[in-house]
């Protein structure tokens, strides 16, 4: 879980989710705190593979929310990790959280929007309210994403899908991951050609691979049906892959459910 490294229960600004540290943080590097050094994605990643966790069973957790605080005066480090409010401002549905779909429809338009360089995340700014909002956006969840496949981990998972209903985020994740997925099959693919070792594991992949494709099934979509990643359907004349593995439920048809279900065929 690489989120929630700072929230309402402080009474100073900062990230919920930095992907690194931002050496300008305001705060004790001395125990018991050590959040300057060790409140962020990467850290905590760090941490288990040098426990010998193996990369491939860790999964860096992505949030599809915000928190924020009221009451920030000051404008310095443009109000990062700045004193705030002990009691966080009203949010989406708790205090101080604030969903993407709300932040994108009543705040990102109004505030002023930076991006931590350092941390590779954004934030948002408002002087005439005093709100300050730590949020990921397209750009820190592609970024995450990238970290994700340059340290080999084993993917990614969300907090929470109803935060995102039009699967922006979602989708800039998947992506980014389907992009190493096509990349792998297409040089699988090319080099099987020269390599003729029986039994080898880069020929059994390739089999594999071409397994699946020959044996892909396409159905019309139905409700309470177990649905894998990368399934395709049909559903009101048209096809859908599904994203994101899940039981349907009655009004989750693919049209109205982008995060779950992407249109590849009109």
């Amino acid at each position: 879980m690489t989120y929630d490294f700072h929230g309402g229960w402080e009474s100073k600004t900062g990230h919920n989710a930095p992907l690194y540290k931002n050496n300008d943080e305001i705060i004790s590097d001395i125990a018991p705190s050590y959040m300057k050094s060790i409140f962020n994605c990467d850290a905590a990643i760090q941490t288990y593979v040098r426990a010998g966790v193996s990369s491939q069973n860790i999964l860096m957790g992505l949030p599809l929310y915000g928190r924020g605080w009221q009451a920030v005066t000051s404008n310095a480090l443009n109000d990062f990790s700045q004193a705030a409010s002990s009691t966080p401002p009203t949010g989406t549905w708790k205090a101080g959280v604030f969903d993407y779909d709300d932040l994108k429809k009543s705040y990102i338009p109004s505030y002023t929007r930076y991006w931590d360089d350092q941390s590779k995340v954004p934030f948002l700014s408002n002087p005439s309210t005093g709100i300050w909002i730590s949020y990921d956006d397209v750009t820190s969840i592609s970024v995450k994403s990238d970290y994700v496949k340059q340290k080999h981990l084993g993917g990614t998972f969300f907090w929470e899908l109803s935060s995102d209903r039009q699967g922006e985020l979602v989708s800039t994740a998947y992506n980014v991951f389907s992009n190493t997925a096509e990349t792998i099959v297409s040089s699988t693919t090319a080099r099987s050609k020269t390599v003729t070792t029986t039994g080898s594991l880069l020929s059994m992949t390739t089999t594999l691979i071409s397994s699946v494709i020959a044996q892909k099934t396409v159905r019309t979509w139905q409700s309470y049906y177990v649905y894998s990643m990368a399934d395709e359907v049909t559903h009101d004349g048209r096809k859908y892959n599904c994203r994101q593995a899940h039981t349907s439920l009655l009004d989750w048809m693919p049209n109205c459910v982008p995060a779950l279900w992407l249109q590849i065929q009109s």
